[in-house]
């Protein structure tokens, strides 16, 4: 580094030596700026760059990086991370519970909803895994009506909840609740009354013959469940995370405890049981514990 009084900063050697320049790093007037570089350069010590030696110099400007780049970052980037930049221990610890529970119930979800399809493909031939499985896609279609429902609801309550506006809470719940069954509720029964006719028309008439009442009672079993996603959706807004996250453990061991008694007896109308089983025992449980408790409706 070449130093003076009024400017710091640096000189490249190049092999010809009048084609050598210098950068300055900051000026005297510039209060902020001298503050902030005669920090990094005390930091940094008296460490030196030959850059003739390029990846001499590439190497110490990476170790540079490595042991410096939290401090650069916080002080040559004060608007991304202000210098009063600091960790609230007493928001961390909620903020750490309640989405610690969110990940569980999440990850529980996932494997109650793959749970079936695992028994399935070590019970039964892989054939019978392929009826199931275009059944399955075909009715879990209907829950891209509470899913985009409850991703607008979510906020909502989450702001009205926060300013203690409990009966815009219940209006919002009731309300999408509603929207949800009224959406859903038509198109499950289309697909129970002609599930039939639609697999054939999609898959074949074979297909449908195998595959029918499977679609049936997985379309009862999607339209059963659609009823509880306002429900997960105000708990986890409303700070009670717990709640669904209790129920989606008990529809986990609901549902491998009925797949692994019926499907060795009915193979897969017995998973689609199952699965319309599971949804009945768990989704009431849920919508009554989120209403007296959450909610108040």
């Amino acid at each position: 580094p070449a130093c003076s009084r009024f400017v710091q900063g640096f000189v490249p050697r190049h092999p010809a030596p009048d084609r050598s320049r210098f950068f300055p790093l900051y000026r005297q007037d510039q209060v902020d700026e001298m503050r902030a570089l005669n920090e990094l350069f005390d930091r940094v010590g008296g460490m030196s760059f030959r850059l003739d030696d390029r990846w001499q110099a590439l190497r110490r400007a990476g170790w540079m990086l490595a042991k410096h780049g939290g401090f650069a970052l916080r002080r040559l980037l004060p608007g991304v991370f202000p210098p009063g930049l600091h960790l609230d221990r007493t928001f961390l610890r909620p903020l750490c519970r309640e989405s610690s529970l969110v990940s569980v119930g999440y990850v529980l979800s996932v494997g109650a909803l793959q749970l079936d399809r695992l028994i399935l493909g070590a019970l039964l031939p892989v054939g019978q895994l392929t009826y199931y499985s275009v059944s399955y896609d075909l009715a879990s279609k209907l829950w891209y009506v509470p899913m985009n429902i409850q991703e607008a609801v979510y906020p909502a309550v989450s702001a009205s909840h926060s300013t203690g506006d409990h009966s815009t809470v219940r209006d919002l719940y009731i309300r999408a609740t509603r929207y949800v069954m009224l959406a859903v509720l038509p198109a499950a029964a289309l697909i129970i009354l002609c599930a039939r006719e639609i697999l054939a028309a999609w898959m074949g008439p074979e297909f449908a013959a195998a595959g029918a009442g499977t679609l049936q009672l997985l379309a009862l079993g999607v339209a059963l469940s659609s009823a509880g996603w306002v429900a997960v959706g105000a708990a986890q807004s409303m700070g009670r995370p717990g709640i669904p996250t209790a129920v989606q453990a008990l529809q986990l061991a609901v549902g491998a405890a009925a797949c692994l008694l019926l499907v060795p007896a009915h193979g897969i109308a017995g998973a689609a049981f199952a699965v319309a089983l599971n949804h009945a025992i768990g989704i009431p449980i849920l919508i009554a514990w989120v209403n007296r408790k959450v909610v108040g409706v």
